[in-house]
């Protein structure tokens, strides 16, 4: 169950809208502002900064394995994971992510 005063403090400070959903009115639908997206994209970047230079001591052999190992745990978390819980991981999809020598896709965070 997430925390609405939580949620409430994102609207107010306009990082985030939210609606109730049309099927069920306990439920609301949470989207970033124009504003709290630009926010979000300027951490990841500095973050992806910070992991790209923590990687870049590792030969090409070393990152094949860690992606490897990154996918194997990705797969077994996902298996074993709540919906709920899958969210928590943003963080391993971001290494993953940066292993892969992708950008990251921000919209699938």
């Amino acid at each position: 169950m997430p925390n609405w005063s939580i949620i409430d403090r994102l609207v107010a400070k306009g990082l985030v809208s939210q609606v109730e959903s049309a099927e069920d009115r306990r439920m609301r639908i949470v989207a970033l502002t124009p504003r709290g997206k630009n926010i979000i994209v300027k951490a990841f970047r500095k973050h992806a900064g910070q992991m790209k230079r923590v990687f870049s001591e590792l030969c090409s052999a070393e990152l094949r394995a860690l992606e490897v190992a990154l996918k194997q745990s990705v797969s077994a978390l996902t298996r074993s994971c709540s919906r709920a819980e899958w969210f928590s991981l943003s963080s391993l999809r971001i290494a993953f992510a940066l292993v892969g020598q992708q950008e990251p896709d921000i919209e699938r965070l």
